[in-house]
């Protein structure tokens, strides 16, 4: 058991700073939680759409894969505290969950709010002191050790560690608004650019997405050029807005096209409208629907497959006359057919904005922060949790359950 003067500094009331606080005042630690918002929780709070994804229920392994190439960084947190230990603690809360499509778990009641109350409410109960409306300023350090925080209105607070849990940098008005990067910076952590993810993209074109505005395609393919280079192959939902691509599809796929764009690359993503068949499968089926029923204009006989409004669009991609009869069609026209209904082109000219965003991809380098513990390589005493550090996962409730998880582990004490 820590000593009482042991004291614990938290800045961001979030998922992870709030599983912190909670882990560390369980252990008997004195613990402060400086919060810049007036209630806690806030992004939390519209999760799902405000039903609550809360976690994913998946082995580690596939959790680890859904945050990539950082994935392993996670793998200390998820084996101390996974999405098993989060049920049954939230059932504690006398929060129930229920799972739905793909493992994603939610509030059985639809509340993500009751969540963060719940949280809060449980962390005041174990003496954890809340202060709202309490910005830090800066990090007080001493000798490459932490000694407390600053806070805005200059009053500092002595602590014996400090943990930084204020979220990445994507809905500011719920206080994600990057400021973790900027305490970060001041103890001499480098962060790593900042990016939206789980976003949805902008095409170049703009004409053809207003056409299609609302048209929602299941389970397609796409396939993710960089330069001309193969990236990425994912499948899922796809819905056309005003300004370009939104569902679950375009989300996945959209860190790596902010990343590619950063670096002025051209990005090109390739639709295929059936993704059950494969190239020569699609074709032997078109040219049988040529042969039988080749007295009817071709648009009558992509309807067959495809919606209305993306017979258009595949018959302007061909330049095609949609009265044209099916056996007039030429092998060049075909071939020209099959390419459009298979590798559907949409140049991707940006990302919609930052704020618009899931979550944030990048933060702080996870070179300088030690996974075992989650404490900087950098300041003894200062640790890091949540999307501050630089993990983006998959939308699904993989991302909130890393903050549990790094939350969990980084509020241990001792």
């Amino acid at each position: 058991m820590p000593s009482p003067t042991h004291h614990l500094a938290i800045i961001g009331a979030g998922p992870a700073g709030l599983m912190a606080a909670i882990t560390a005042a369980e252990a008997g630690a004195k613990v402060t939680l400086f919060e810049k918002m007036a209630k806690p929780g806030i992004k939390l709070s519209i999760t799902g759409n405000g039903r609550g994804n809360l976690a994913n229920q998946c082995d580690i392994d596939r959790f680890l894969e859904a945050f990539g190439k950082n994935g392993p960084f996670l793998r200390q947190a998820a084996h101390h505290f996974h999405t098993p230990d989060l049920l049954d603690f939230l059932e504690k809360l006398g929060i129930e969950t229920v799972e739905e499509e793909d493992g994603k778990l939610f509030t059985k009641e639809g509340n993500a709010n009751r969540v963060a109350q719940a949280l809060a409410a449980h962390a005041t109960a174990l003496g954890v002191s809340i202060l709202y409306n309490m910005p830090v300023q800066t990090i007080h350090f001493k000798d490459k050790q932490v000694c407390g925080v600053i806070l805005q209105n200059g009053k500092c607070i002595q602590a014996d560690k400090v943990i930084i849990s204020t979220g990445g940098a994507s809905y500011p008005t719920t206080g994600s608004d990057g400021s973790g990067f900027e305490l970060a910076k001041q103890a001499g952590h480098t962060i790593t650019p900042i990016l939206p993810a789980l976003v949805p993209l902008v095409t170049e074109n703009q004409e053809l997405p207003k056409t299609l505005q609302g048209l929602s395609l299941p389970a397609i393919k796409a396939t993710l050029l960089c330069n001309n280079e193969k990236v990425a192959v994912r499948e899922g939902d796809l819905l056309f807005t005003h300004f370009g691509l939104s569902g679950p599809l375009p989300l996945l796929l959209s860190r790596t096209v902010a990343q590619s764009l950063a670096k002025s690359q051209k990005v090109v993503l390739e639709l295929d409208f059936i993704s059950e068949q494969n190239d020569q499968e699609t074709e032997d089926m078109l040219l049988f629907f040529l042969d039988t029923k080749g007295r009817l204009p071709i648009k009558t006989l992509l309807r067959e497959w495809l919606p209305d409004r993306l017979v258009e669009a595949v018959l302007r991609q061909t330049a095609l006359f949609s009265e044209k009869w099916g056996h007039q069609i030429s092998a060049k026209e075909r071939k020209a057919l099959l390419s459009a209904i298979k590798h559907f082109p949409l140049s991707i000219g940006n990302t919609r904005p930052l704020a618009e965003a899931q979550v944030t991809a990048g933060g702080i380098s996870l070179d300088e922060i030690n996974p075992r513990t989650l404490e900087s390589r950098l300041i003894e005493g200062l640790f890091f949790a949540g999307e501050v550090v630089d993990v983006d996962g998959e939308s699904g409730g993989f991302n909130l359950m890393a903050a549990f998880s790094m939350g969990r582990l980084a509020g241990k004490i001792g």
